[in-house]
Protein backbone atom coordinates (compact mmCIF):
# COMPACT_ATOMS: atom_id res chain seq x y z
CA UNK A 1 0.00 0.00 0.00
CA UNK A 2 1.13 3.55 -0.75
CA UNK A 3 2.05 5.98 1.95
CA UNK A 4 -0.48 8.22 1.99
CA UNK A 5 -0.53 12.01 1.19
CA UNK A 6 -3.55 13.31 3.46
CA UNK A 7 -3.12 16.62 5.44
CA UNK A 8 -2.64 14.77 8.71
CA UNK A 9 0.72 13.42 7.91
CA UNK A 10 3.29 14.03 9.85
CA UNK A 11 5.96 17.48 8.91
CA UNK A 12 8.84 16.74 7.80
CA UNK A 13 11.96 17.17 11.13
CA UNK A 14 12.91 20.65 10.98
CA UNK A 15 17.16 20.82 9.90
CA UNK A 16 19.59 20.93 12.55
CA UNK A 17 20.85 24.09 11.02
CA UNK A 18 17.51 26.01 11.48
CA UNK A 19 17.50 28.04 14.89
CA UNK A 20 14.99 26.87 17.87
CA UNK A 21 11.60 28.44 17.61
CA UNK A 22 11.45 31.05 21.29
CA UNK A 23 7.81 31.98 22.50
CA UNK A 24 8.33 35.26 24.37
CA UNK A 25 5.35 35.69 26.97
CA UNK A 26 4.81 39.30 28.28
CA UNK A 27 2.18 39.88 30.39
CA UNK A 28 0.74 43.36 31.45
CA UNK A 29 -1.25 44.93 34.49
CA UNK A 30 -4.52 46.18 33.37
CA UNK A 31 -4.78 48.77 36.48
CA UNK A 32 -4.53 52.80 36.14
CA UNK A 33 -3.78 55.00 38.78
CA UNK A 34 -5.59 55.35 41.18
CA UNK A 35 -7.95 52.63 41.23
CA UNK A 36 -9.83 51.25 44.49
CA UNK A 37 -7.66 49.26 46.48
CA UNK A 38 -9.87 46.55 46.54
CA UNK A 39 -9.06 46.10 42.46
CA UNK A 40 -4.56 45.83 43.34
CA UNK A 41 -5.98 42.84 45.91
CA UNK A 42 -7.55 41.29 43.00
CA UNK A 43 -4.79 41.66 40.61
CA UNK A 44 -2.29 40.33 43.44
CA UNK A 45 -4.61 37.34 44.19
CA UNK A 46 -5.92 36.31 40.58
CA UNK A 47 -2.87 37.14 38.49
CA UNK A 48 0.36 38.21 39.77
CA UNK A 49 0.19 35.66 42.60
CA UNK A 50 -0.60 32.43 40.72
CA UNK A 51 1.67 33.73 37.23
CA UNK A 52 4.65 33.97 40.36
CA UNK A 53 3.90 30.59 41.70
CA UNK A 54 3.72 29.15 38.05
CA UNK A 55 7.20 31.10 37.21
CA UNK A 56 8.08 29.54 40.67
CA UNK A 57 7.48 25.83 39.85
CA UNK A 58 8.84 25.63 36.32
CA UNK A 59 12.25 27.51 36.25
CA UNK A 60 13.31 26.82 32.56
CA UNK A 61 10.72 29.06 31.31
CA UNK A 62 11.19 32.95 31.50
CA UNK A 63 8.60 36.06 30.96
CA UNK A 64 8.17 39.61 30.53
CA UNK A 65 6.29 41.46 32.79
CA UNK A 66 4.93 45.20 32.82
CA UNK A 67 3.66 46.62 35.99
CA UNK A 68 2.91 50.25 36.13
CA UNK A 69 4.60 52.91 38.91
CA UNK A 70 1.27 52.98 40.07
CA UNK A 71 0.62 49.50 40.75
CA UNK A 72 4.23 48.77 41.69
CA UNK A 73 3.47 51.70 44.45
CA UNK A 74 0.02 49.76 45.49
CA UNK A 75 1.86 46.41 45.27
CA UNK A 76 4.70 47.72 47.56
CA UNK A 77 2.31 48.95 50.39
CA UNK A 78 -0.79 46.30 50.44
CA UNK A 79 1.07 43.05 49.14
CA UNK A 80 5.18 43.49 49.69
CA UNK A 81 5.51 39.33 49.65
CA UNK A 82 4.75 39.07 45.95
CA UNK A 83 7.08 42.28 45.19
CA UNK A 84 9.91 40.51 47.33
CA UNK A 85 9.56 37.27 45.11
CA UNK A 86 9.18 38.64 41.84
CA UNK A 87 12.57 40.83 42.72
CA UNK A 88 14.06 37.41 42.81
CA UNK A 89 12.86 35.88 40.40
CA UNK A 90 13.77 39.38 38.22
CA UNK A 91 17.31 38.79 40.24
CA UNK A 92 17.77 35.21 38.14
CA UNK A 93 16.98 36.47 35.01
CA UNK A 94 13.69 34.34 34.60
CA UNK A 95 11.74 37.76 34.15
CA UNK A 96 12.55 40.64 32.98
CA UNK A 97 10.83 43.63 34.19
CA UNK A 98 9.79 45.93 31.35
CA UNK A 99 9.81 49.44 31.64
CA UNK A 100 7.09 51.68 29.23
CA UNK A 101 4.93 54.92 30.35
CA UNK A 102 4.67 55.00 34.27
CA UNK A 103 1.49 55.71 34.13
CA UNK A 104 -0.23 53.52 31.32
CA UNK A 105 0.25 57.26 28.94
CA UNK A 106 0.32 56.27 25.18
CA UNK A 107 3.82 57.60 24.96
CA UNK A 108 3.27 58.56 21.14
CA UNK A 109 1.20 61.48 22.52
CA UNK A 110 3.33 63.13 24.53
CA UNK A 111 5.80 65.39 23.89
CA UNK A 112 9.48 63.88 23.94
CA UNK A 113 10.34 65.50 27.37
CA UNK A 114 6.94 64.51 28.58
CA UNK A 115 7.50 61.14 27.16
CA UNK A 116 11.02 60.71 28.85
CA UNK A 117 9.51 61.50 32.26
CA UNK A 118 7.17 58.96 32.19
CA UNK A 119 9.79 56.66 30.95
CA UNK A 120 12.22 57.24 33.64
CA UNK A 121 9.52 57.09 36.44
CA UNK A 122 9.06 53.83 35.24
CA UNK A 123 12.75 53.47 35.37
CA UNK A 124 13.05 54.69 39.14
CA UNK A 125 9.92 52.85 40.14
CA UNK A 126 11.34 49.50 39.36
CA UNK A 127 14.37 50.04 40.82
CA UNK A 128 12.81 50.93 44.36
CA UNK A 129 10.95 48.04 44.48
CA UNK A 130 12.69 45.61 42.54
CA UNK A 131 16.48 46.88 42.08
CA UNK A 132 16.04 45.96 39.04
CA UNK A 133 16.84 48.49 35.92
CA UNK A 134 14.34 47.60 31.98
CA UNK A 135 16.16 47.01 29.35
CA UNK A 136 13.13 46.95 27.58
CA UNK A 137 9.43 48.65 27.10
CA UNK A 138 6.26 47.89 27.04
CA UNK A 139 3.94 50.08 24.59
CA UNK A 140 0.73 51.49 26.04
CA UNK A 141 -2.04 49.38 23.57
CA UNK A 142 1.22 48.28 21.10
CA UNK A 143 1.40 52.08 19.87
CA UNK A 144 3.96 52.91 18.20
CA UNK A 145 5.20 56.47 16.29
CA UNK A 146 8.97 56.97 14.61
CA UNK A 147 10.10 59.70 17.13
CA UNK A 148 9.74 57.09 20.19
CA UNK A 149 13.29 55.38 19.59
CA UNK A 150 14.80 58.83 20.42
CA UNK A 151 12.93 58.94 23.81
CA UNK A 152 13.59 54.79 24.21
CA UNK A 153 17.73 55.08 23.84
CA UNK A 154 17.57 58.44 25.99
CA UNK A 155 15.87 56.63 28.61
CA UNK A 156 18.12 53.42 28.34
CA UNK A 157 16.07 51.30 26.66
CA UNK A 158 17.48 49.05 23.94
CA UNK A 159 14.09 47.46 22.68
CA UNK A 160 10.13 48.16 22.54
CA UNK A 161 7.44 45.12 22.42
CA UNK A 162 5.42 46.15 19.32
CA UNK A 163 1.91 45.22 17.74
CA UNK A 164 3.11 43.61 13.79
CA UNK A 165 -0.24 44.34 13.37
CA UNK A 166 1.73 48.32 13.54
CA UNK A 167 4.49 47.15 11.68
CA UNK A 168 2.52 45.47 9.50
CA UNK A 169 0.25 48.83 8.36
CA UNK A 170 2.88 51.34 9.49
CA UNK A 171 5.85 50.09 10.09
CA UNK A 172 7.86 49.66 6.90
CA UNK A 173 7.73 48.49 3.29
CA UNK A 174 9.28 46.03 1.22
CA UNK A 175 10.46 42.49 1.98
CA UNK A 176 10.78 42.97 6.27
CA UNK A 177 9.60 39.98 8.06
CA UNK A 178 6.54 42.06 9.20
CA UNK A 179 5.27 41.39 5.61
CA UNK A 180 1.93 39.40 5.84
CA UNK A 181 1.02 40.07 9.21
CA UNK A 182 -1.36 39.71 10.88
CA UNK A 183 -1.99 36.45 9.08
CA UNK A 184 -5.34 36.16 8.44
CA UNK A 185 -6.65 31.99 8.44
CA UNK A 186 -6.99 30.39 5.09
CA UNK A 187 -10.83 29.81 4.06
Amino acid sequence: MAPSSSSSARPPRRSQASPPLRLVLAFHDPLCPGVPGEAVDRLAAEALAPLLAALEDHPRVSAALHLSAPTLDALAARHPDLLERLGELAARGQVEMLGGAATGAALQLLGERDALAQLRRQREALGRHLRVRPAGAWLAAGAWDPALPRALVRAGLRHALVDAAILATGGGSGGGWWRGWPRRPAR
